[in-house]
């Protein structure tokens, strides 16, 4: 999988936070939502694992990829993932490093940093 949409700088951590808030009076679709974003984590395309819950989450996963996005002419992109959802609110995180791997122990910290918030 190629990220074309994102522009990396050498040596840099990027990251973004999504939140989409459902409106779950009638259904909990939040909860479906995120149950569909990570059923597709483990194969290989994408993550290629199934990730580890979020400390303190019932829910929340935080996915390290297994292998960085390549492109000729480009440093490899190392990417992470965190899905979880609260009070209807799904939350997506998207951290991105062209300097290494990225570190599961941040990602989680920041995924339960931001859960916490919801």
């Amino acid at each position: 999988m190629q990220r074309d949409d994102l522009l990396v700088l050498d040596g840099k951590v990027y990251v973004t936070v999504l939140l989409t808030q459902f409106r779950d009076d009638t259904a909990v679709v939040s909860k479906d939502y995120a149950r569909q974003q990570q059923e597709y984590m483990p194969e290989d395309d994408h993550a290629g694992n199934y990730g580890k819950p979020i400390p303190g989450s019932d829910n929340g996963h935080t996915y390290v990829f297994d292998k960085p996005h390549t492109k000729a002419g480009y440093e490899p992109l190392y990417e992470g993932r965190a899905y979880a959802w609260r009070n209807g609110v799904f939350m997506d995180i998207q951290y991105n490093n062209n300097s290494g791997p990225v570190s599961e122990s941040a990602l989680q910290a920041l995924a339960k940093q931001q859960l916490e918030r919801l």
